[in-house]
Parts: C-alpha cells; structure tokens; sequence
C-alpha cells in the first residue's frame, strides 16, 4: 500500500538543529496525506469531526500529553470511506494493519522542552478508538520528568568517549521508537573510514548509532549504520 511504510519506521525522521547542536525539534514538512487506495474527505478544521470523536480525541490528547495537550493545534486530516473501500477490495490478509476511519494530523509546539514543532499523528476507527499515534501512551504525559537535552547530549557524548567513537563530527535525531514505544535522542557518530568498495562506487559513511530515552538515562539501543555520500 502507498505510503504507508512511514508506520514501520522506528524513528520518525524528525531531526534537531544538528549544525549548531541545540536540539530544538523541529520539522518543516508538515505532515503528508496517507494514501487509502480508496475514496476519502478531506478535513481542513477540529470541529468537522462529530463530536463524540472530538470527545475521545481530547481525551486521548489529555491523557498521553498531559498539560502538553495545550499547546496543541489541528492542522489537517482525512476521513476513510470504508465501505466504499472494502466494497472495492475486501481482501484484507494483504495488508499488516488497520485501516482507519479517521487520520488526522495535529501539531505540537512547547519552546519550554524546546519543541519547535512535532507532527503528532492519530489514527481512529468509527466509533473513535485509538489505532495508532506516533506519540507513546504512557509515561511520557509529563514534560517535567524528561530529561534537560543538555544533560542528555553529555551522556552521550560521555558514552562516546569511553567507546572511543569520534566526538568531533556527529548528527543527533529526534522521534518516537514505535516498537518500544519511547521517545528518543539519536545521535549519530561518524566513525574514522570512509568505504569505496570499487571505483566509481557510492561513497560509505560509517555511522555508530546510540539511542538514549528522554525521560530516562539510559541507551536503548546501538549499532552501527552505512549511509551513502555523494561525494
């Protein structure tokens, strides 16, 4: 299905300001339309949705932002035509997920945790349950028990050196990890070689990869990573 792979991803590619290292989140894009292979409305404002779904979805927002849930914006979204969809196709052992009646798109933005802008992501069915959100359901609706980015940049820069990973070229990420359902720092060490396995070929870039939860510190996962450089 069209661009849908997003879901699988364990980090959202919503990055900081890597060139000066202030780790403000920040993402520019917006938030695209999901394709349903089927028809759907478009929804431009909060109060098109009835309002037992707006209902539950405020509910949702209170419950895993917390007082964050006010610092929230509507900016886009989309209802599904189920019938219509699965009356066109209704083989669903083909696809790995629900769809969904409702996608809609909110924007986050809280300068105090130095949240620029966070595309947060619902997904319902009809009768407003929650099917997906790219924000986790516990433990992180309050802000003041995430950790200060900068005592989590020092941890990793820490844990860099003590693995012996160069410190002075790196880049640092921010997302939601779906499957452990945490949000994450991803910082990325260049390491010293630059792969060309034949001539003419991509150049490698050889990245170790360190994740560290924001509300605990702790690394949750590392490994390393071959991005290519066009030079």
């Amino acid at each position: 299905m069209k661009n849908v792979l997003i879901i699988l991803f364990l980090i959202i590619t919503i990055h900081c300001n890597a060139q000066d290292k202030t780790m403000i989140i920040t993402d520019e894009s917006g938030a695209a339309y999901t394709s349903y292979d089927g028809p759907t409305k478009k929804i431009s404002s909060f109060s098109e949705l009835p309002s037992v779904i707006q209902l539950n979805i405020n509910g949702y927002l209170q419950r895993i932002l917390g007082s964050m849930s006010d610092s929230i914006q509507f900016t886009h979204g989309q209802e599904v035509d189920l019938k219509a969809l699965f009356k066109k196709d209704s083989i669903t052992f083909n696809y790995f997920w629900v769809r969904p009646k409702y996608d809609l798109n909110f924007k986050l933005s809280d300068s105090s945790i130095g949240i620029k802008r966070y595309n947060l992501k619902l997904r319902l069915d009809e009768y407003g349950q929650l099917l997906d959100v790219n924000w986790p359901r516990q433990k992180y609706n309050d802000k003041s028990k995430f950790l200060s980015r900068e005592k989590i940049k020092q941890f990793a820069l820490k844990h860099a050196k003590m693995k012996r990973y160069d410190t002075s070229t790196y880049l640092i990420f921010f997302g939601y990890d779906s499957a452990l359902d945490k949000l994450c720092w991803k910082f990325m060490f260049l390491d010293s070689g630059r792969i060309r396995t034949r001539y003419n070929d991509p150049v490698k870039e050889v990245y170790n990869v360190v994740f560290i939860d924001w509300n605990e510190l702790r690394i949750i996962r590392e490994f390393q990573s071959e991005n290519y450089s066009i030079s």
